[in-house]
């Protein structure tokens, strides 16, 4: 291989197969509106993280309404029963930078081109792992 600043570098990568995700957003309803739109009518083509890796599945499970029904079609659409709670599932949402637990993602894209190292700021996420009902366990 290459040595010095030009070396190749060598990158480790995880893929999941058979695996199911959720996304619920939350904001402003004209926001949300023009997502949703902009997901059923893409300018660009839909893949998860590579080319190849195109959804298996619409990626607008409902339309717009509020977070109790729109879990609910989540749910519905996953193939889970309606009676599980989000607290069954991990989960990430977006907290303060000062929450307790905090996890700091410099994913927030700012910009495209070069310099590539300034095209994203941070955004603070708290990981939620899901709580086992321990009543069902024997």
């Amino acid at each position: 291989g290459k040595v010095g600043s030009d070396a190749t570098a060598l990158t480790y990568r995880q893929y999941l197969t058979e695996a199911r995700f959720g996304v619920l957003l939350c904001g402003d309803k004209e926001i949300i509106a023009k997502i949703h739109g902009a997901l059923l009518d893409p300018v660009w083509g839909i893949w998860l993280g590579r080319k190849c890796c195109i959804p298996a599945a619409p990626v607008i499970a409902g339309e717009p309404g509020n977070e109790d029904q729109a879990w609910q079609v989540l749910l519905r659409k996953t193939g889970y029963g309606s009676e599980l709670s989000m607290e069954s599932f991990d989960r990430m949402v977006e907290v303060s930078p000062d929450t307790p637990g905090a996890v700091r993602l410099d994913d927030d894209p700012i910009g495209f081109g070069s310099p590539i190292g300034e095209r994203h700021g941070s955004r603070w996420v708290e990981r939620l792992n899901r709580i086992i009902d321990s009543s069902t366990n024997s």
